[in-house]
Order: C-alpha cells, then structure tokens, then sequence
C-alpha cells in the first residue's frame, strides 16, 4: 500500500461540513474545495471564511493550510490523486440532504 502522505484532494462543496473536512485535511494535504458560488471561492483563496464557524475562522488566520477553492470541479476531480487499484484520494460529495436512490 502506498503512502498517504501529502496527497492532492478534491472536496466538492465548502458548506459546514464539506469546508470542516477540507480545513482539517489541508493542515497534511493538497486540498482543492469545489464550489459553484464564486464569492465563496473568492472568499476562501483570501482565507476568510464564506461561513459562520469560529474554528474554520481561526485555522483559515492562523494556520498554514495547503487549501485553495475553485469554481473548476472537472479540473479539481481531476487532479486529484487516484492510483489504479490503490485508493488514494478522499473525494466527498455532501450536502445536508442528499439522496441515495440513484446509487
């Protein structure tokens, strides 16, 4: 098994909980955060939280996080590291309520 060290991530969505993962995995990993809402990317590469949370706020000031934000999921997905028969990249899709039907 290969080593998790230092991979590159796509997190698709910077609500509460798709911005928490990608906060706490940018302090080891490359992580890209997918949204669709440009002031929110806009908001992120600036490191100024798009959403009211006093712990995403602190490590976004205070931390050295690898996280940058775009609107370019296609790119992001695809730069994320995925080694044939070895999973390797973290790739989330959340939202509050989410259906499962179509799986």
């Amino acid at each position: 098994m290969k080593s998790f060290e230092n991979i590159k991530i796509a997190v698709a969505g910077t609500g509460y909980v798709g911005l928490s993962i990608a906060t706490l995995l940018s302090q080891h990993h490359q992580v890209t955060a997918v949204d669709v809402i440009p002031e929110k990317v806009e908001k992120l590469n600036k490191k100024i939280s798009p959403i009211q949370d006093d712990y995403i706020e602190k490590y976004l000031s205070e931390k050295d996080l690898d996280l940058k934000a775009t609107l370019d999921g296609a790119a992001a997905y695809k730069d994320a590291d995925y080694d044939r028969g070895t999973w390797r990249v973290l790739l989330f899709r959340l939202s509050a309520a989410f259906d499962l039907s179509g799986i």
